[in-house]
Order: C-alpha cells, then sequence, then structure tokens
C-alpha cells in the first residue's frame, strides 16, 4: 500500500510520537510510507490534491529513532529532493497535523482536513476522518458530547470563572 502521513512539521517529529510508531510499522511490513507536513500540501491543475513527501532511504529500521532520524535528515537536506505525489497515487492518508499548532498561519488549521476531504474523491482511505476534522478544531467540539461521557468543564479566558470553576470542583481540575 501507498501511504501518506500529513504532519505539522515532518523536521519536529520525535521517535515516540505515536505517528511515527504507526510510519515506522508500516514500513518495515513492505509498505510504501511518506510523511508530509501541511505547508506542503498542493491542490493540482488536475483536480486532485498532492503533496511533495519523504520516505526513509532503508529497506527496514531496527528503531523508530533511526526510522524518523532518516527522514528528517533527508527533509532537511537541501540536495535532497522530496518526491511528488497525487492523491490519485494514494490508498491511505492519515491525517496527524494538529491545527492548534498552527499558529499564525490560519490557513494550515483546516489544510488537512480540506486536502482529506479533495482525496476521498479519489477513493482514497482517509483517517481521521476529514469530513469531521473540521469540526473538532478547538475544545468547544466537546461541549457538544452527552454529560455522561465528558467530565464538567468550563472553557473561558476569564481567569476569574476559571478559578471559580477550579474552586468548585475541589481544587481537582485538569
Amino acid at each position: 500500500m501507498k501511504i501518506l502521513f500529513v504532519l505539522d512539521d515532518v523536521a519536529t517529529e520525535y521517535e515516540r510520537n505515536t505517528t511515527v510508531l504507526l510510519a515506522h510499522h508500516m514500513h518495515n511490513k513492505g509498505h510504501e510510507v511518506l510523511l508530509s507536513d501541511v505547508r506542503n500540501m498542493a491542490y493540482h491543475a488536475d483536480g486532485h490534491m498532492g503533496a511533495h513527501a519523504y520516505v526513509a532511504s532503508k529497506k527496514s529500521y531496527k528503531t523508530q529513532e533511526e526510522y524518523i532520524r532518516d527522514i528528517i535528515e533527508s527533509a532537511k537536506d537541501k540536495r535532497t529532493a522530496p518526491q511528488t505525489i497525487s492523491g490519485a497515487e494514494l490508498d491511505v492518508i492519515f491525517v496527524r497535523n494538529d491545527p492548534s499548532r498552527q499558529q499564525g498561519q490560519q490557513w494550515a488549521q483546516t489544510a488537512g482536513a480540506v486536502f482529506g476531504q479533495v482525496a476521498t474523491q479519489d477513493g482514497v482511505i482517509v483517517l481521521n476522518d476529514p469530513f469531521t476534522l473540521s469540526d473538532s478544531v478547538n475544545k468547544m467540539y466537546f461541549q457538544q458530547f452527552p454529560e455522561e461521557v465528558r467530565p464538567k468543564t468550563v472553557i473561558s479566558r476569564d481567569p476569574k470563572e476559571i478559578k471559580e470553576f477550579y474552586q468548585e470542583q475541589k481544587k481537582r481540575a485538569a
């Protein structure tokens, strides 16, 4: 299978990250695994989404650290050109970027979800569901769940309101 992981920034991934664990194991199982980030996504004139992505240079790696180090070095090396991939060539896309990390880049906050939506038109399996990702870009999303399955919550920028809530919870708030 040809699998693309959409990340915040390939160069800042670390070996204990769940994404790296998944990518490393898929790579070692023989799948073609590509890593890209939201700033390397593109919408091509032919109507397909695409990306400039990086692949590992060896057939398998003993550790996640070795695997991600190879990809990061490739991404940082200006002599190594990333692969250009079209969504039509992919089997699966894992949308793993965190919109909250895209401060000052408003376009990037929904880019992963939007590109995922376009890729589904090519029959690509996209995880996490790109049609619901845009609904969950902030903490307000969880307030839509029934009270039985979510903790009592206050969402506010008012320090006084937050302190009062903390006191009401007997100083047991996360």
